[in-house]
């Protein structure tokens, strides 16, 4: 239970400080001494569990298991009185102090029970005793040096089938007319007409794939550790996924005598098991062995199918979302989240199925067998007890699960009635599958707010504590309207897929913690002063935004500082606007599609964009860019794709010292040919820069017909510019 009461003390954690946080200290009566109080016992359980989780005890499970309890019922109790004092806006001074007074009241309660699990816990650290070693087996290195491990888990290869290898190849290359399918048949990790059957590797095989993924070279380096290594490797049984699992935790553990044998000693334990149970028990030693705050991130991957692609950058939001992510002073979530991503990957603990251009790991996913240990301790653990995460599909053929939209075997259950502040929910019978039901064994205990748009109602189940909310799609309601429908969405990170999007200073106020928020307008009246642009710097947390609609006047929209991110589509802007993008000091990322700008040529201003690091344009009317180094000191990346009137890319950015790579998709050749010379001058100045150069048979096809020497406003002519 240790892994379910980190999770949920990280949770909470994140919920004490939003009350905390300056831009809600205005709208909220609460006591600051009571709030940092239960802020600092949180945090010295979550130091305990962080030091102590490999302990084995009954009595540290039940401890484990109320920290858990009182950390879900410490959130509701915050969320509870948020919400009340939301919902009632202003009131009077008695009113006040009456909610402060219950709020105390509350927070009390919630902080006796946990001085209690605290002197439990103290009792039993006592009788331990101050000479007693942990039983921790491994000292992990922090994330950060994962990169410099000779085990990285790039380099793939077959070790030790070489001969089977070959007579596979013979066997599908052999002179057949006909379409061939050869079954390669084996245990699970192995790899995986008559069948082929695979063997497992023998003694001196399976020794020379530890090395290789524990050393990354044939043999090994220290020959104090060569025969209990060997001892390791006997005891794998020849099975490749044990192997390189061990060999992922070998890799990141201190090159110890002590420690080898104690891992030797345990693959040993296993020898006489059948073939699935000693292999999940092999892995779950080295489960057992990852730090608490990886063991979350870890067990979250079984709420995936076997074989699913998992793309990173929404599993980070996933994380994000339920709270498991330790923050860490001076980096955002999201690159904790990836370091956390590149440790389990170096343990080999999950499948890096793509990567990116720069060698970041795109997508991932998880062997069937790890799968299966994480069902295991998700069910053991009840790991998750309260969504924080959502996703409405509001167009149904037939009915979905409401937490998740899958179409498993559904049941509806009762939810008790509660009282929100001066309204009561109805009691409602939501539809629910039997992975949520597992996943969420307290679901019969929360709250239920109904949300209505102009095609359908559905419920939130819990609002206040979604924190990553994807509906497609949907048009946020007025809140003058429902006043109080939108007060739920406090803790919310993520807002994605909204339709007609009011941006009113009470709509924002209320969901003051977004960080990314995607919005679609469907009227192209361009009645911005309805929408209110202007009001999205009341977003101080927002780091990505995406806005699709046409006709956008800049003028009328002010952004927040706070902008890492920014993503517009067709939007129609002129060119000479750009200045209100470019004074966004922390602006990294600006890509514009489908004529997000407009006009056949963009002038750049001396210190705006500061810490551009990439710029993507597609499909514009650009002609001419007067740009030069100064105008984007750090961009590392340019993507220029659909530019068939852009005549050259101005010599200046090559000079940029921090460019690395220069693409472009469907350009003019003269666009083309600029890249290239931008490249050679670089390379004669001792520089490295990638240019990469793509072309569809769609643009093929027009410079045939306009015939060259084409000009690039023929080319606008014909694709209708």
């Amino acid at each position: 239970m240790a892994v379910a009461a980190y999770a949920a003390l990280l949770s909470l954690k994140h919920v004490l400080d939003n009350v905390q946080h300056p831009a809600r200290r205005h709208r909220l009566h609460v006591d600051t001494e009571r709030i940092q109080s239960l802020q600092e016992k949180v945090q010295f359980l979550q130091d305990f569990l962080e030091l102590h989780s490999q302990r084995k005890s009954q009595e540290i499970d039940d401890l484990a298991r109320k920290i858990t309890v009182v950390a879900d019922d410490a959130e509701d109790v915050i969320d509870l009185h948020v919400v009340d004092q939301l919902r009632e806006g202003t009131q009077d001074e008695s009113h006040h102090l009456a909610a402060l007074s219950s709020f105390c009241q509350d927070l009390d309660r919630v902080i006796e029970k946990i001085d209690s699990i605290t002197k439990g816990l103290m009792m039993i650290k006592e009788d331990w005793g101050d000479d007693v070693q942990e039983q921790k087996l491994i000292t992990s290195f922090p994330a950060s040096s994962s990169a410099e491990l000779p085990f990285d888990g790039k380099n793939s290869s077959m070790v030790g089938f070489d001969d089977r290898l070959l007579q596979i190849m013979d066997e599908l290359t052999r002179d057949e007319s006909n379409f061939q399918i050869l079954p390669i048949v084996g245990m699970g990790g192995i790899g995986s007409c008559e069948p082929y059957l695979m063997d497992f590797l023998d003694n001196e095989k399976s020794w020379d794939l530890l090395c290789k993924k524990v050393f990354g070279r044939r043999g090994c380096p220290y020959p104090e550790l060569k025969e209990c290594g060997k001892d390791i490797a006997k005891g794998c049984k020849g099975l490749p996924l044990t192997i390189v699992v061990i060999s992922g935790l070998l890799a990141k553990s201190n090159m110890t005598r002590e420690y080898w044998d104690s891992v030797a000693k345990n693959v040993n334990s296993f020898a006489n098991s059948e073939d699935n149970e000693r292999c999940l028990k092999i892995l779950y030693l080295s489960y057992s062995n990852l730090s608490i705050h990886l063991k979350s991130c870890f067990l979250y991957m079984g709420a995936f199918r076997e074989d699913k692609e998992i793309k990173v950058s929404e599993l980070a939001k996933l994380w994000i979302a339920e709270g498991f992510l330790k923050p860490i002073r001076g980096k955002i979530l999201e690159k904790v989240a990836e370091e956390y991503m590149k440790d389990l990957a170096n343990r080999n603990m999950i499948l890096i199925r793509t990567r990116t251009s720069t060698g970041k790991i795109r997508s991932c996913g998880i062997h069937d067998l790890l799968r299966d240990l994480c069902l295991k301790e998700f069910e053991k653990e009840h790991f998750i007890r309260v969504p924080k995460v959502q996703c409405i599909h509001l167009v149904r053929k037939k009915d979905v699960c409401f937490l998740c939209s899958k179409e498993d075997t559904l049941k509806r259950i009762y939810l008790l009635e509660v009282h929100v502040g001066s309204q009561t929910t109805s009691i409602a019978i939501p539809l629910v599958c039997d992975a949520c039901r597992m996943m969420y064994p307290r679901i019969v205990k929360l709250r239920l707010v109904k949300l209505m748009d102009i095609f359908n109602d559905y419920e939130l189940l819990q609002p206040t504590k979604l924190r990553h909310l994807k509906v497609e799609p949907i048009s946020l309601p007025d809140p003058k309207v429902t006043q109080g429908s939108a007060t739920v969405l406090e803790n919310l990170q993520t807002l994605s897929k909204i339709l007609n999007f009011r941006c009113t200073e009470e709509v924002l106020e209320r969901i003051p913690n977004v960080k990314k928020l995607k919005v679609i307008y469907s009227d192209n009246s361009g009645a911005w002063s309805y929408y209110c642009l202007h009001n999205l710097a009341y977003l101080h947390k927002l780091e990505s935004l995406s806005l699709t609609s046409s006709f956008v006047s800049l003028e009328d929209t002010a952004f927040p500082q706070s902008l890492k991110k920014l993503t517009l589509t067709r939007c129609r802007i002129p060119w000479d606007s750009m200045t209100v993008i470019g004074s966004l000091s922390n602006l990294e990322v600006l890509k514009l599609y489908y004529k997000a700008f407009q006009g056949p040529e963009w002038n750049p201003h001396e210190g705006q964009f500061p810490r551009l690091k990439v710029l993507y344009i597609h499909n514009t009317d650009l002609e001419r860019w007067g740009a030069e180094d100064i105008h984007f000191p750090n961009l590392e990346s340019l993507v220029l794709k659909t530019m068939f009137c852009l005549e050259e890319i101005p010599a200046g950015i090559g000079d940029i010292p921090t460019l690395r790579s220069i693409h472009l998709s469907d350009c003019t050749d003269s666009a083309v040919t600029s890249a290239k010379q931008i490249q050679k001058e670089q390379e004669s100045n001792g520089n490295e820069l990638e240019v990469c150069v793509e072309s569809t048979l769609r643009l093929r096809q027009a410079l045939e017909r306009v015939r060259p020497p084409a000009r690039p406003r023929q080319l606008r002519r014909y694709f209708g510019f």
